[in-house]
């Protein structure tokens, strides 16, 4: 059974049951998993393509478990970066995984910083909340 098999099945038995608890946000099953096609969605509609790579470099959130399905979904390997490694070892992880796409969570922005212009692969990077900075596209 694959990720998105559990998602379809846990949407016809609890649809409208809340899934999600992240701080003040909610979802249901339902919700949930139209946020994950639409995130599918999106990296797809970003040009990115079933086999490309992406990480994820964020703390733990309900988009960080979005991410997990969406790597599913869109056929993309998933790379959930380790939040305590040094820049430079990020960029290495990212370079040698060939890594296309980067979702940030907003606290890694700096050390994003130290690595960006040494990680050329990457051709999106998707701050999962706040205001996103030049050359970054919103989560949301």
């Amino acid at each position: 059974m694959l990720l998105r098999d559990v998602l379809e099945h846990a949407v016809k038995l609890y649809g409208k049951k809340k899934a999600i608890f992240d701080g003040d946000v909610s979802y249901t099953y339902a919700e949930t998993s139209e946020r994950i096609h639409r995130l599918a969605s999106a990296l797809l509609g970003l040009g990115l393509e079933p086999g490309d790579h992406i990480a994820i470099l964020a703390n733990n959130s309900h988009r960080y478990l979005e991410t997990y399905f969406v790597s599913d979904i869109a056929g993309m390997p998933l790379a959930p970066l380790n939040t305590r490694l040094a820049a430079h070892e990020l960029e290495f992880i990212l370079n040698d995984g060939e890594i296309k796409a980067l979702i940030l969570g907003p606290e890694f922005v700096p050390a994003y910083g130290e690595f960006k212009d040494k990680t050329p692969g990457i051709k999106h990077v998707i701050l999962t909340e706040g205001d996103p900075g030049p050359g970054m596209l919103s989560y949301e």
